[in-house]
């Protein structure tokens, strides 16, 4: 009964899959992984957009464009054939139309869907991107394999130490044994550290982003401007054409009194055009004066965020040199502590070798088995290589 339970706990528990978009309109999508999710294009209909799912209204999506699953404790992404291809930290998977191998998902990395796409028309249509984290509950993650020399000190009788007087060394096991342990939640949080140090690159890459689609928003208004500028100096050219043409015509007016009316025209047309240049030049001037604000508001928030950004990537890594010095001192204890307790056990053994000597020679054999007592399982803590990786 006792087993049953347990593996109905387990069967509730799940690993979830968060997406957070990164410069698009999109919706967070907390994907449940107990079974696998098809990543594609909405179709009308049938599929739809929404948080547990993972469908998008993207043009540049296929309609079966990716698939993602839970599997041996890791998070798996591959392209199913797309036409513009899965990205995961901007490494395309396959090429198109091809299926590609399985790839691990970690927290922070970034998961790019198609790539933009400007029709003939000018009419773009962007890709969407996420923010990757992986939420495995600890019932679905391996466990951390034993190192093989500990296991054997639960095989030593604590009466056969006690009997020879070496309390201490019972103690000093356990002493390091304590210390393996601590040793191993300062590599659990200096992970986590790490893991925080991952999102927190990937958000000031996405503000990096959206400032150069507002430098690129600027640049097109300034090509606008530049348009209305040309518009302008025509208006100009034009002006100067009629008002020739009316000194002309004022000139023939004084001895041709028939042509009153056309120079009169010529008068109307020329205010028109005048006014409409008066009007063009003030729109013009201050949509460039409105421009060039725009224009320094945005170098000057650039400039911030380059120091800021300058200043956030020192801080990050010094904090990284720190937290990798922090875990080199943590396994240089680590190989100490397993050295110590195979010197220790390698000193129980040589005493048991002499208690065993001591009783042939001058104590009868005891009438029945030594009561052996078993010491408590050593902490498990994870290898050295999976703890560099």
């Amino acid at each position: 009964p006792e087993a049953t339970k347990l593996t109905d706990g387990l069967m509730a528990v799940s690993a979830h899959l968060i997406l957070a978009p990164l410069g698009t309109r999109d919706i967070e999508r907390d994907l449940d992984l107990s079974r696998p999710h098809k990543i594609g294009r909405a179709i009308p209909n049938k599929a739809k957009p929404e948080a547990t799912n993972a469908i998008f209204e993207c043009r540049v999506l296929s309609r079966t464009h990716a698939e993602v699953w839970f599997e041996n404790g890791r998070v798996l992404v591959k392209d199913t054939g797309s036409s513009n291809g899965t990205y995961v930290n901007d490494e395309r998977l396959s090429q198109s139309s091809q299926e590609s191998p399985p790839r691990e998902l970690h927290t922070g990395d970034r998961l790019k869907l198609g790539m933009d796409v400007v029709e003939n028309n000018n009419t773009s249509h962007r890709c969407v991107q996420f923010l990757v984290t992986v939420n495995i509950p600890a019932e679905l993650g391996h466990a951390p394999a034993m190192p093989p020399t500990l296991p054997a000190a639960n095989e030593v009788p604590l009466a056969d130490i006690q009997a020879a007087g070496e309390e201490g060394l019972v103690n000093e096991i356990q002493r390091l044994r304590t210390e393996a342990r601590n040793l191993h939640e300062q590599l659990t949080r200096a992970r986590a550290q790490l893991a925080e140090a991952g999102i927190q690159e990937a958000l000031l890459s996405s503000h990096l982003t959206q400032l150069a689609n507002v430098v690129e928003t600027l640049e097109s208004r300034l090509d606008k401007d530049r348009a209305a500028a040309r518009h302008h100096d025509k208006l100009m050219t034009k002006i100067q054409s009629l008002e020739t043409q009316l000194s002309f015509f004022t000139q023939r007016s004084a001895r041709r009194t028939g042509r009153d009316r056309e120079v009169a025209e010529l008068q109307l047309a020329l205010v028109k055009a005048e006014d409409e240049r008066i009007r063009t030049q003030s729109t013009s001037e201050s949509t460039v004066r409105q421009v060039v604000q725009e224009k320094q508001d945005m170098m000057d928030t650039y400039y911030q965020l380059m120091q800021q950004s300058k200043t956030v990537a020192l801080e990050y890594d010094e904090r990284l040199r720190s937290l990798q010095q922090d875990v080199d001192d943590a396994h240089q204890r680590e190989t100490q502590a397993k050295e110590e307790c195979v010197r220790l056990l390698g000193a129980i053994h040589t005493l048991r070798a002499q208690l065993a000597l001591q009783d042939k020679s001058s104590l009868p054999t005891p009438a029945g088995p030594l009561a052996t007592v078993t010491l408590p399982p050593p902490p498990s803590y994870p290898a050295p290589a999976a703890a560099a990786a």
